[in-house]
């Protein structure tokens, strides 16, 4: 097993299987590479796998409440 910590992350799909991606000290993502793309489609790259979610907004109906 070898760990490689990069920001490079085109640089990384050439290089791993599995990814662990963290996001503010968290683990906000880990699986194959492979696994991950099919479940977000074939054409995701590791930055789109990586990118962390959106803010949630409240609907009109959560600020009603």
């Amino acid at each position: 097993t070898t760990l490689i910590a990069s920001h490079d992350l085109a640089e990384l799909e050439l290089l791993v299987d599995h990814v662990v991606v963290l996001n503010e000290g968290r683990v906000h993502l880990t699986g194959h590479l492979e696994d991950l793309r099919a479940q977000s489609g074939a054409a995701a790259t590791l930055r789109d796998l990586a990118r962390p979610p959106m803010p949630h907004s409240p609907s009109p109906l959560e600020l009603a409440v």
